[in-house]
């Protein structure tokens, strides 16, 4: 805590500590500062002024990283898009954020060109891959990557350096329950979150570390990828996750430390027949990082792949709760107990309690219920608005809606289709209970804890249920062998 004692006092921002970083160690790798200035110098030109916002959509890269280092360098704020949005989700977050242009990778022109009409007087820039240099740019959008070209890579020191609490990026939330919420990352937040782990898990700026974690959420672009910008690391990227490279990627770049999240976990253990390989072992990682890790696989998981430390954090992207707690104190005094929340106040607010001990405080709703397994040592059970657990044997939560339809009008292609165009792949629901009537108490309500208790069990009901087939993304009748395929972990959720 001492070292974000004398960051606030020195009034250091992420810019002025990578400054730092990349001085102390220019003897690694690195190309981020040409890319990070060319940016900086480009959008100067273009005529951003110090708070404003850039959307940044684009899958992990290392020019993902410098990009908004780049922007941060204006003082302009990045909003990190989920790449998974679509359609309404994806328009709404650029509009809660009010972006007044939008970074793309070229491998996400088809969804930017899908909500072109509706943000008319959004700018494009299109920023092509440099495997994809020719990839043909999307009309009415500005060839980012041979214009950068033209800009010097010299040092960009033309505005003034940001402060320790002024918004540094925004980071959305998954928009499960609803649209996305843009929560707000300042200076301080970043260089906290790495440094926090870092010290736990007791590192140093000689190991590497292994992130096939998305950049646009925390743990992947913070956590993991700010172990390069706040602490000197050298971090290895991985464009997406895959089960069968996970650990061959981690001996091949010699990794030391692995970030993972629950459902990587699972996914390897549920697959154990088709992934194990020599690799499973045949690493250097002496430290894992992640959260969500289930006490049911644990000891499996260490045993498996010889790790002799798992560490588990938790945290909000949003929260200031980082111990474990239920509800997180508010003090603004105090950088680690400080709440930005969201870029609109009004979610923000939604997420404040009040006189909770005594009157007048303020805590930090996290929503997570928290379970005590001896002295010291929680675990986070689940959301305090969950209705669906782990689907036995596979790799995360799985979806679940049930639909009153008493005059069966249901058009499940439809319903299937405008799914795919309103809600990323994680928050379309898996199975569909179809209910003649709505299932009411006495006193006229929801009997929601029975359909939680059976769930997707065809034999606890006679309601038809329709299960997703992920090879043809349409909703198929779930009948015996479909349901005994998906407990006998042949099917693919």
């Amino acid at each position: 805590m001492f070292k974000i004692w004398m960051w606030e006092r020195r009034g250091t921002s992420v810019v002025s500590h990578w400054a730092e970083v990349a001085q102390r160690y220019g003897d690694k790798k690195a190309f981020g500062d040409a890319i990070s200035n060319r940016i900086a110098w480009y959008f100067k030109r273009q005529g951003f002024k110090s708070g404003e916002v850039i959307a940044l959509f684009m899958e992990t890269c290392p020019e993902y990283t410098f990009t908004w280092l780049g922007l941060a360098k204006l003082r302009v704020i990045t909003a990190l898009v989920n790449t998974n949005l679509r359609g309404a989700q994806l328009a709404h977050s650029l509009r809660i954020a009010g972006c007044k242009a939008v970074i793309f990778g070229d491998e996400m022109s088809d969804a930017i060109k899908d909500i072109q009409a509706e943000i008319p007087d959004i700018p494009l820039f299109q920023c092509n891959s440099p495997e994809r240099e020719s990839a043909p740019v999307l009309h009415n959008t500005i060839p980012l990557s041979s214009e950068l070209r033209e800009m010097t890579p010299d040092p960009f020191t033309e505005v003034t350096q940001s402060k320790p609490r002024d918004t540094l990026l925004y980071i959305y939330t998954s928009g499960t329950t609803g649209f996305p919420k843009a929560a707000i990352i300042t200076n301080i937040r970043f260089l906290l979150i790495p440094l926090g782990v870092h010290t736990s898990a007791q590192l140093s700026s000689s190991d590497i570390i292994y992130d096939p974690l998305p950049l646009h959420h925390t743990a992947g672009g913070v956590l993991g990828a700010g172990q390069a910008i706040v602490l000197g690391c050298t971090v290895a990227l991985r464009k997406k996750f895959s089960a069968s490279n996970y650990w061959s990627d981690a001996a091949r770049y010699g990794c030391t430390v692995s970030m993972c999240q629950a459902m990587m976990d699972n996914r390897y253990l549920s697959s154990a027949r088709t992934y194990s390989c020599p690799n499973d072992q045949a690493h250097k990682v002496k430290v894992i990082i992640g959260n969500g890790l289930r006490p049911q696989i644990w000891q499996k998981f260490v045993e498996r792949f010889g790790i002799s430390r798992v560490l588990e954090f938790y945290g909000a992207t949003e929260g200031n709760s980082n111990l474990g707690l239920l509800l997180g104190k508010i003090d603004p005094k105090k950088a680690i107990l400080t709440f930005a929340g969201y870029a609109d106040k009004t979610d923000s607010e939604k997420k404040i309690v009040r006189s909770v001990k005594q009157e007048g405080d303020f805590y930090f709703n996290t929503g997570d219920i928290l379970v005590a397994w001896r002295e010291c040592v929680y675990s986070r059970s689940g959301r305090s608005n969950q209705l669906l657990d782990w689907t036995e044997g596979c790799c995360r939560r799985a979806g679940m809606a049930a639909i009153i339809d008493p005059e069966k009008k249901l058009d499940l292609t439809l319903l299937s289709k405008g799914l795919k165009s309103s809600l990323p792949a994680y928050a379309r629901p898996i199975f569909i209970r179809i209910l003649h009537e709505t299932p009411l108490t006495a006193t006229f309500k929801l009997k929601k804890k029975d359909l939680m208790e059976q769930g997707y069990n065809i034999s606890l009901h006679k309601d038809p249920i329709y299960f997703m087939d992920q090879k043809t993304g349409e909703y198929i009748p779930l009948t015996q062998k479909v349901y005994d395929d998906i407990l006998q972990g042949n099917v693919r959720l």
